[in-house]
């Protein structure tokens, strides 16, 4: 009976769970301790978090070009179920080599596939179960003309039409069917700056705004760890007004791509002070068109309120900001956990003093005919004192001080040509000679 031997070069196929991985190649690579970088049950280890992940994201997996925090995930999840520690450096490098030599089509499926199944995603109300803690799309969808029916009417506060500034994203107004929801609610860290007697502003007639992104993106700063189910990432937004900030309530505008169009959603800010509640107020958001396909949700943030926070920059750390953002569903049985939670801290911003130039001083006395702006067309009027007789001793004049010797210019000093209209100047050998007869001369540039 014969009997087969595995080849020296090549490994056995490695066994996750149930299917066979065959990893191909294996890694030499040591360790300053002379210990493998990815011995197998490392490697194992490496396979099984690879299988695990999900991406946290709040958009379509298969719509991103990369795995989100895929490699930092999985070092975790190797340190958590062996107790060392491979850095996400040495996970990447680790998964391109994989990518290039592992011959298994399994393991390049985990490797370079988007398609992370339903494991994650809810896609409507009758796939996911009944006992869930999220909220689903289906359990969003209302029509546009009925009544959002857990809203009081008597607690809404609705306001007009306000024109905002342009908003950093528009929606997508496709389906709710085509829409997916993950199972974590979003966190966010808002830093707000307050400008104000900013005279770079818009019309004081028109009211501040500011907008709020509420996606993540790929230069999102992401603070929460990779198992919590909450999305966590921060936010920098300004507002700047041509008068005192006390005066002027903005307007903040959310935009999501979670939020459907045909959708109804309401907002509840609490203000907090020293762990007490002293502000809460229930607001139904306003929808606002940005075209055909795209629109964002606005409301005031705190009309009642903002006077009272604003009202010095030393109350700016003194009150805490929370707004959360609910869906209306026509189900009772909906969910109590918020879509989004925002986190507001504000901080009074520095505006530079405007340059004023500072007034020059006054012209000498022998300036008073040039002008200090260039203009060379324009003529220079010297105006010589009389001289005492016609002899050369004379030019020396009278005896009244010069205020000074500029007074007194030296035509052949001059090395611009000259335009010298004269009435009695008689040219001798040294080199010219004034006559006893008065004269003004006049020089032209």
């Amino acid at each position: 009976m014969p009997v087969w031997r595995t080849p020296r070069n090549s490994q056995p196929p490695m066994r996750l769970g149930s299917p066979a991985f065959n990893i191909g190649r294996r890694t030499n690579k040591l360790l300053k301790s002379r210990e493998k970088v990815w011995p197998e049950h490392l490697e194992k280890a490496l396979l099984e978090a690879l299988a695990a992940y999900r991406p946290t994201s709040t958009k379509d997996p298969r719509s991103l070009q990369r795995f989100p925090r895929r490699n930092k995930w999985i070092s975790q999840r190797i340190e958590e179920q062996t107790g060392i520690k491979r850095t996400p450096k040495q996970v990447g490098s680790r998964l391109q080599q994989l990518r290039e030599t592992c011959p298994d089509p399994k393991v390049l499926h985990l490797i370079q596939s988007k398609d992370f199944g339903d494991q994650q995603v809810i896609h409507d109300s009758a796939n996911s179960s009944s006992t869930s803690p999220f909220t689903t799309v289906g359990e969003w969808s209302l029509s546009k003309h009925s009544v959002p029916p857990s809203l009081d009417n008597r607690a809404l506060s609705r306001f007009s039409s306000v024109s905002s500034s342009d908003f950093s994203q528009g929606t997508s107004s496709s389906s709710s069917t085509s829409l997916p929801v993950y199972s974590f609610r979003t966190v966010l860290d808002v830093s707000l700056t307050l400008f104000e007697f900013d005279f770079c502003a818009p019309s004081p007639n028109a009211g501040p705004s500011f907008t709020l992104d509420l996606d993540e993106h790929a230069l999102t700063d992401y603070i929460s760890s990779p198992d919590s189910p909450y999305h966590t990432f921060t936010r920098r937004a300004e507002v700047r007004t041509a008068r005192a900030i006390s005066q002027c309530t903005p307007v903040v505008n959310f935009s999501s791509q979670r939020f459907l169009p045909d959708g109804h959603y309401q907002c509840i800010t609490e203000v907090g002070r020293d762990g007490e509640l002293v502000y809460s107020r229930l607001v139904l958001l306003e929808r606002r068109r940005l075209g055909s396909e795209s629109f964002a949700l606005s409301m005031p943030l705190l009309p009642d309120f903002w006077a009272v926070i604003t009202s010095s920059p030393e109350n700016y750390r003194s009150y805490t900001i929370t707004q959360k953002i609910y869906p209306i569903s026509n189900d009772t049985a909906q969910s109590d956990l918020p879509l989004f939670s925002i986190h507001y801290t504000m901080e009074h911003g520095f505006i530079p003093p405007m340059y004023v130039a500072p007034d020059l001083p006054p012209p000498p006395p022998y300036f008073d005919g040039l002008s200090l702006h260039t203009n060379v067309h324009a003529p220079l009027h010297f105006h010589y004192p009389t001289p005492l007789s016609d002899s050369p001793s004379t030019l020396y004049f009278n005896d009244a001080p010069l205020a000074h010797p500029a007074q007194i210019p030296n035509p052949c000093s001059f090395r611009t040509p000259w335009t010298m209209n004269y009435s009695t100047w008689v040219m001798n050998s040294t080199p010219f000679r004034l006559t006893s007869e008065p004269c003004n001369t006049t020089c032209t540039i």
